[in-house]
């Protein structure tokens, strides 16, 4: 079997990717080689029900399951025979297959790998299952499972990709992302995100966003070590506290009005952004409030005199190859393209505790 062999060096500044340690993004010290296999490592779902539907019909759906509580992760569309297709949304579809074979059973095999990602390890994981005509099929993963940690990685770059294309903003996007699970830390670099935790949503979208921001060159990397409720580099603090937006607009309801994340920083969790402790860092040079200005941009929640609600096409094409070094930067352009200016003194005061000077 043919062996690619990939050498992850270290380097003290990266400027094509992150290279960086702190309380979200976690690289070991010493790094090694990574053996990557051709082919695939097949998994299946923790547990499969199975109820009966109309003949000529069927349905599907692909859930996470995590103590009472079920989770349906974004809709896949999977390929039975020929023109033949079933979208993953629990909603009874007609398959023109089924009315002339109605006993008919397909195996399905859906390869995590597509142009704009792949999920592996030492092979690219492939999700494998069985589907009957008249039937409905669930299949449930245990959120913390092998399976449904790669269902749970799944769930976010699939929502990612769809949440871009239904806003027409998925051109960037020309390189694909690989995504290393299980990594030997949580951190991105050369075009890979490393995960260690698939069921860690809010730091999988953190990821996630270092390699969309990279892509789209929002701005540049900033580098060195950086704790969530310290100073450093405003370069630094604007590109983790956008992946950390990324990941709020991914998973996290805009009409919130206590926004956070469940898994970033266990010693500060849960991490809120709608409302930051006075005792971080009162600069844009740190990512806690960097994340809660850009959300205080986006989201639809009303905060004291904040009305923003910008949307999320403005916010995305006022900051494209736009190569920002800092939040300041990036308020400027907004205002520059028309933004309210007064708004936005409100909202930069309002997260960084300092004063808005244009």
């Amino acid at each position: 079997m043919k062996k690619i062999i990939l050498c992850y060096l270290l380097a003290s500044h990266i400027i094509s990717a992150q290279e960086l340690f702190g309380d979200i993004d976690y690289k070991p010290n010493n790094e090694k080689e990574f053996v990557i296999l051709e082919g695939t490592d097949y998994f299946r779902a923790d547990n499969v029900n199975i109820s009966t539907v109309r003949a000529g019909k069927m349905s599907l759906e692909l859930t996470i399951k995590k103590g009472m509580n079920t989770h349906l992760i974004s809709p896949i569309e999977f390929v039975l025979k020929g023109t033949n297709k079933i979208l993953s949304d629990g909603n009874l579809q007609e398959i023109d297959y089924c009315k002339k074979n109605p006993n008919e059973k397909f195996r399905i095999s859906y390869l995590l790998s597509n142009t704009h990602f792949q999920i592996a390890y030492k092979k690219t994981y492939e999700l494998l299952f069985d589907l009957r005509c008249g039937e409905k099929t669930q299949l449930v993963f245990d959120y913390d499972s092998t399976g449904g940690q790669v269902i749970g990685i799944l769930d976010i770059v699939q929502k990612a990709k769809a949440k871009l294309e239904t806003l027409n903003l998925l051109s960037f996007w020309k390189k694909k992302i690989k995504i290393r699970w299980p990594g030997s830390g949580d951190y991105y670099s050369f075009n890979t995100v490393n995960v260690t935790k698939g069921y860690q949503w809010d730091v999988i979208g953190h990821e996630l966003g270092h390699a969309i921001y990279d892509q789209a060159n929002i701005g540049v990397f900033g580098g060195g070590q950086h704790f969530i409720d310290r100073c450093y580099s405003k370069a630094l603090a604007l590109s983790e506290g956008w992946a950390s937006l990324f990941s709020a607009w991914l998973s996290v309801s805009q009409s919130d009005n206590d926004a956070k994340f469940e898994y970033m920083v266990p010693r500060r969790a849960p991490l809120r952004f709608e409302t930051i402790p006075d005792d971080v860092c009162h600069s844009d040079k740190n990512e806690w409030r960097v994340t809660g200005f850009l959300w205080d941009l986006i989201d639809l929640n009303q905060d004291l005199t904040d009305t923003s609600q910008m949307k999320i096409i403005s916010f995305w094409k006022n900051s494209e190859n736009q190569k920002f070094r800092s939040a300041k930067q990036l308020a400027q352009r907004f205002v520059a393209k028309g933004f309210d200016p007064i708004l936005m003194s409100i909202i930069w005061k309002q997260n960084f505790l300092t004063e808005f000077e244009n």
